[in-house]
């Protein structure tokens, strides 16, 4: 009886992240459609979120913040 060897895993997100093994992590091969309807898309700082944007709660370094153009000017001004 032949064992079946174990499924190959990727690094995880720790060893990308210390050591840069594995794939980028969410790597995903991108897909082409040629008859899906081509549109430009921006970032609506996740409007229907009452969070806020996700991209400012996932930042693991504390990086990415959103800041009201009105304080901003505001600090700038002292």
């Amino acid at each position: 009886m032949a064992v079946k060897p174990a499924p190959k895993r990727g690094a995880g997100l720790l060893m990308n992240l210390l050591f840069g093994l594995g794939d980028d992590p969410g790597h995903k091969e991108p897909t082409y459609n040629a008859n899906s309807i081509k549109k430009a898309v921006k970032c609506d700082l996740c409007a229907d979120n009452p969070k806020g944007p996700a991209c400012v709660r996932a930042c693991p370094t504390g990086a990415a913040f959103r800041v009201s153009p009105e304080a901003y000017l505001q600090q700038q001004k002292r």
